[in-house]
């Protein structure tokens, strides 16, 4: 059995660029991988001041959606806004006040349950408004570094999937490296093959 030193994964939640500081130290520039998915997301937390219990629910009108989720144990809320747009409308320059604006500006004549979810992400602590994007790359290792993970291929959190291809991208080539004698370059070779086809559907 192979048993290689211990190490630590950190997993994040897309973003603004899907930050990897392993993707950039070892391919250099991440930008360059990263796809625009036609939308951006909003994000926050707020009291369950609906009572619901394991539920998730959405309204949609053309062009954005406003949902929301139980968070488990049912005592918080999280809230999303969605924004299709053929371009992000998020920039770096955008400070927090102007970022609620703009999710103001563009829900704030809505019904469903929209007012008071615009009130409840005014006072929440942990507001985001970031472009849907997803890590694209061709190869996802140079020379005895391999990337896993949303290092590799960080889907749109919207999917959902990014702690299942974690998994699947560790599991896979934890058999690559068993089957190839622990050799890192066959490992490599062999993982795109069964690995790719699944994260380039998310």
């Amino acid at each position: 059995m192979i048993r290689p030193k211990p190490w630590a994964m950190k997993q994040h939640r897309g973003g603004t660029d899907c930050p990897q500081p392993l993707r950039r130290l070892t391919f250099g520039e991440h930008n360059r991988f990263l796809h625009y998915l036609g939308a951006d997301e909003a994000y926050f937390t707020m009291e369950n001041y609906l009572g619901w219990s394991d539920v998730s629910r959405f309204h949609a009108w053309p062009g954005r959606v406003a949902a929301i989720t139980t968070i488990p144990g049912n005592a918080e809320l999280e809230g999303m806004f969605l924004l299709r747009s053929t371009e992000t409308t998020v920039t770096r320059e955008m400070d927090q006040e102007a970022r609620l604006r703009h999710i103001e500006q563009v829900f704030g004549g809505d019904e469903w349950l929209v007012p008071s979810m615009l009130g409840a992400m005014r006072s929440a602590n942990d507001f985001r408004l970031m472009p849907c994007l997803q890590v694209r790359m061709d190869s996802w290792h140079t020379g005895r570094v391999g990337l896993v993970g949303d290092a590799a291929h960080c889907p749109d959190p919207i999917a959902g999937q990014g702690a299942a291809l974690a998994l699947i991208g560790a599991y896979v080539l934890a058999g690559e490296l068993a089957a190839g004698g622990g050799n890192p370059a066959v490992a490599f070779a062999g993982r795109p093959v069964e690995a790719t086809g699944h994260a380039s559907k998310l």
